[in-house]
């Protein structure tokens, strides 16, 4: 697990991985390879904290990144925006227990035993320090958890904003049916304010001018899509309920619980 941190960006994550102590990738190592892979002599060097090894796994996770996700990750980004605020939405409507229960297939409590539907059957019990959801637009199966004795333990689960299948760049509409409903500009004003922006932070995220960003809110915040509120000189923006809707509800399978 020391290969794959929380972090809030590539270089973040990256300098997490290379300042792991050298106790901790020993475990790991030794905890995956006796079962599943032979133990090289360059996964030893690893373990041992060898120069050499260690600047090749920096290269090979920078030039994966590089190859497999840069040129996507505001997509990535999006999503997962997206995903965050459906889920805090969730939170608040329907409280901690169906927001779990509606993370994986087959998601119910038994007591204080949250169970979600799987192949085979594992149990794992939390140690007192919390629990992070972590959604992932790139996995769409079962929920997996990673338990850590001395930190809060990570719930990974497929995001409902999956990404869709990725083409040339030039076939990529990153912004679904919204752009043929409002156009393409307002369609990713509206993906970006799953998050608070200001007018400028919109403007220099799409690359557009201040007047124009000014120009696209006022008409999305008349249509209510967003909201709009102001700090001194600063106006934020952000999605309302109706336009969270419009960036989720098409992809969302998610099932809320009905009231009596």
């Amino acid at each position: 697990m020391f290969l794959d941190p929380l972090s809030h960006g590539f270089e973040d994550g990256l300098e997490t991985v290379l300042s792991t102590p050298a106790a901790r990738v020993r475990s790991e190592l030794g905890r995956l390879c006796p079962d599943r892979r032979p133990l090289t002599p360059w996964i030893r060097r690893l373990a041992d904290g060898e120069r050499e090894p260690w600047r090749a796994l920096a290269g090979a996770m920078r030039q994966a990144y590089a190859a497999v996700l840069a040129d996507h990750w505001p997509l990535v980004q999006s999503a997962f925006h997206g995903e965050r605020a459906w889920r805090t939405r969730m939170l608040a409507e329907h409280g901690i227990r169906a927001t779990l229960a509606c993370l994986g297939p087959g998601g119910r409590w038994e007591g204080t035993t949250l169970i979600y539907d799987c192949p085979t059957q594992t149990q794992a019990h939390l140690v007192g320090h919390g629990i992070i959801l972590l959604p992932s637009v790139l996995w769409q199966g079962r929920p997996l958890l990673a338990v850590h004795d001395d930190g809060p333990s990570i719930l990974f689960y497929a995001a409902t904003t999956p990404l869709p299948l990725l083409g040339s760049p030039a076939d990529i509409d990153a912004y679904g049916a919204l752009t043929g409903l409002l156009g393409r500009t307002r369609a990713a004003i509206v993906h970006l304010l799953v998050r608070q922006c200001t007018t400028s932070e919109v403007a220099r995220e799409l690359g557009i001018s201040k007047s124009s960003a000014s120009e696209h809110t006022k008409a999305l915040r008349a249509a209510r899509l967003i909201s709009t509120h102001r700090e001194g000189k600063t106006a934020w923006h952000s999605c309302t309920p109706l336009g969270l809707d419009l960036v989720t509800g098409a992809t969302a399978p998610l099932q809320t619980p009905r009231r009596h």
